[in-house]
């Protein structure tokens, strides 16, 4: 994977942690649409993402780079160098532009 490749992965697992869990009261008001599970109207069943805080943002960035170390120590212990060492590049990479956002 590039380095922009890990950055898209790492922005991405940051907009998953912003995802808000879907309100059980809102399948009550699917039960008016003639179409099971939707609701009427144009963005009606939006629901707007929170917003995470810097610490949170961190934790996921953290999150991000000890998935890969551990990810690397056991290609290494299968014996997988060249694998391993991708994904060391990887950690490294995110680390420093994670220490450049003031994220790490």
């Amino acid at each position: 994977m590039t380095v922009a490749g890990v950055l898209r992965s790492t922005l991405a697992a940051i907009a998953n942690a912003e995802a808000v869990a879907p309100d059980p009261a809102g399948a009550a008001s699917a039960a008016t649409s003639p179409i099971a599970s939707t609701v009427l109207g144009v963005g009606s069943a939006d629901i707007p993402r929170r917003r995470l805080e810097p610490n949170e943002i961190r934790d996921v960035v953290g999150s991000e780079i000890a998935e890969r170390e551990r990810a690397a120590r056991e290609y290494e212990s299968l014996g997988q160098a060249p694998q391993a060492a991708a994904l060391l590049a990887e950690t490294l990479a995110l680390a420093q532009v994670a220490r450049n956002l003031d994220l790490a």
